[in-house]
């Protein structure tokens, strides 16, 4: 019984699950990683509503809160494993399934794009 509450409720009053956004970073590798690949990681900061301050109403609920300076914005991060494929290009992207923004009413996440720069290397105009 309470599946059936939960799907009526994800899918019926509320929008519609909807796929998140995608997200775009760049990455710079070295060209030994360029040439051979790798696994490295990937360390992605986002700005989240402040959690303590969410549930206070009004313009000045974020006066004096201790979570978030005030700001009513937390920093988080996450770290990602990914592979660099060998023969990587300068200004290639890599698409990473799922690792983008998150879904709304539980659908699926969007993708990541890593736009790889090669270190030293320059581009030209």
């Amino acid at each position: 019984m309470l599946a059936l509450r939960e799907i009526d409720r994800r899918y019926y009053d509320e929008d519609l699950p909807t796929r998140g956004p995608d997200r775009y970073v760049r990455s710079a590798v070295s060209p030994r990683i360029a040439a051979f690949g790798a696994v490295t990681q990937l360390l992605l900061s986002d700005r989240n509503p402040c959690p303590a301050c969410t549930s206070t109403s009004g313009a000045h609920g974020t006066e004096g809160c201790e979570s978030c300076q005030g700001t009513g914005e937390v920093s988080a991060e996450t770290a990602h494993r990914i592979r660099i494929p060998s023969g990587v290009r300068p200004g290639q992207r890599l698409r990473l399934r799922g690792l983008g923004w998150p879904g709304k009413n539980g659908g699926e996440a969007g993708d990541l794009f890593v736009v790889v720069r090669i270190e030293g290397e320059t581009r030209s105009a």
